[in-house]
């Protein structure tokens, strides 16, 4: 289930182990933290690139990537314009991507 909280952030929300908070991690933060690897990389960039194409921290950008961090709308904006791709591209099913991809090897 996904929340927007104050200040346009999308949140997966958590739940509860014992006495633990356990951040519940959703399919859009796996789509999310999957392709901004992938784009990435398939753009030959660094974390360090990207962070000065985005004013977005090396950090964050690595925390997202391993789906410790959900980025806001904000942060996600600065995101894919720095990568120059739709937003679509972003929170595109990996599964989805890899099926399609699969599908039309071979053929022009």
């Amino acid at each position: 289930m996904l929340f927007l909280c104050g200040g346009g952030k999308i949140s997966a929300g958590y739940r509860n182990h014992g006495k633990v908070r356990v951040k519940h991690m959703t399919q859009i933060d796996k789509n999310i933290a999957f392709n901004l690897k992938r784009i990435r990389k398939s753009k030959n960039m660094s974390l360090d690139m990207l962070a000065e194409r985005t004013g977005v921290s090396k950090s964050m950008l690595g925390q997202i990537e391993r789906g410790e961090s959900n980025p806001t709308v904000s942060t996600i904006g600065k995101i894919v314009e720095g990568l120059k791709v739709p937003f679509e591209k972003l929170i595109y099913n990996r599964l989805r991507y890899a099926r399609e991809r699969k599908g039309n090897t071979g053929s022009m």
